[in-house]
Formats: structure tokens, sequence, C-alpha cells
């Protein structure tokens, strides 16, 4: 149905590098921010471990067994694979998918992630930024915090158990964070 499998990852590979996937996915968004189907009040942040096959890790090096960085390949305690960091709006829609080593901790690539979404318009400047973000306990940092008030952006990141509470915590919309879970 799609041809020999070197062709189909020649165009792949292509169209990752000339920008054609970026175009397509921005595209996508601009015409359901039209039709009214993206939601700008609240959007959810993730990350989640891919474990890579046993090829992956290839033959074995007597040189250095560092991956390049490029790669986005790394060693955790799950094992060797990546971590996929993936920014949607309430109603689930992917506004980015990000990738990095699998010992990667996700808040290390929060901002990688939020300053890469961009929802283009017919005029004007794309929309970057939501009223409020959700997000797991591994979001809990300080530094992200500060990142979002500097933005005017309401956390809805629950605290960890040995940081101060919190004064204001809208538990009912982290009741929605399962949008992006599933």
């Amino acid at each position: 149905v799609f041809g020999a499998w070197q062709s189909v990852y020649g165009r792949f590979n292509r169209w990752c590098k000339d920008g054609t996937w970026q175009r397509v996915h921005e595209s996508l968004l601009r015409a359901a921010d039209e039709a009214g189907a993206l939601d700008k009040d609240l959007w959810f942040i993730d990350g989640t471990s891919v474990r890579a096959s046993r090829a992956a890790a290839g033959a074995r090096r007597k040189c250095s067994p560092l991956e390049p960085a490029d790669h986005a390949l790394g060693r955790s305690r799950g094992g060797f694979g990546s971590k996929l960091h993936v920014v949607c709006d309430r109603r689930g829609t992917p506004l980015v998918a990000a990738v990095s080593p699998g010992q990667r901790h996700e808040s290390r690539c929060f901002e990688m992630a939020m300053d890469s979404v961009r929802i283009p318009r017919q005029r004007g400047r794309p929309h970057r930024r939501p009223r409020r973000l959700g997000g797991d306990k591994a979001y809990s940092v300080p530094w992200i915090r500060c990142w979002l008030r500097r933005r005017k952006i309401l956390p809805v990141i629950p605290t960890r158990s040995n940081q101060r509470t919190e004064t204001r915590f809208d538990r009912e919309a982290y009741r929605e964070r399962n949008t992006i879970e599933r």
C-alpha cells in the first residue's frame, strides 16, 4: 500500500528535515482554531517513557557508549528508550510533541515543550499560551511555577508532600487531566 520501506523512510526523513510535517501540523491547528475547536483556557502537559527495542541500542562498541544528542535515546531505570513530552488542550488536541532522552526528567523539558507551542492565526501573532496549565507532580518545581507566574498562566499542578501547599488549587480542573493520559 505504501511502497518499499526504504521509500517511505526516505520520504518521512525528507519531510521532517524540510519542515513539511511542521507545516501540516500548523495548518491543521489553524483550521481547528478557526472552527472554534481549540480550547485556549486549559492546557495539559505530560511526559511518558517509550522503550526502545533491543536493536535500537546497536552493536556493542569498544569506543564511547554515549548516544548522539540528536537521537533522543538514553538509559533510565526503565531501560533504554526515549521520553515523549506532549502539550494538549482540554479537548485532547495535541499542540506539541517533543522527544528527549529517556533519562531526562519531565521538568527539564517543560520550557522546550511550552515554547514550541504555536497556533497560527489568520492575522496577527500566533497563540502560544493558555490561561491555565495542568500537570502532574513532576511539574511541581519552583522554577516552573515562577515561569508560569511571569507569563500570567495559572498552574493547575498539585504540590508534593514535601512542599508548602499552594493557597489556590483548582481540583475540578485537575480532574480533567486524564485527557492527556488518554
